[in-house]
């Protein structure tokens, strides 16, 4: 609904069991989050980013989807 605050930019962040980080991501609009999806290796949003965990690599594209940026995560 326009004016809710699922319309705000903010940060999703995976963490394994022992609380290790696997990458903070920004996120555009909160709402994207309801579509996170889980795979047998990883997490990923449809079009927007994806975490691989076992290579601890997580990567994002801009709104515009003209970059994509790839980390590692520690």
């Amino acid at each position: 609904m326009p004016g809710d605050s699922s319309g705000k930019p903010g940060f999703i962040t995976i963490y394994d069991q022992k609380g290790a980080s696997y990458g903070k991501i920004p996120i555009h609009m909160i709402s994207e989050l309801s579509n996170l999806r889980w795979t047998n290796n990883g997490a990923w949003i449809p079009s927007y980013c994806e975490w691989d965990f076992n290579s601890k690599i997580y990567r994002y594209w801009n709104d515009s989807q003209t970059k994509e940026t790839v980390k590692n995560a520690k």
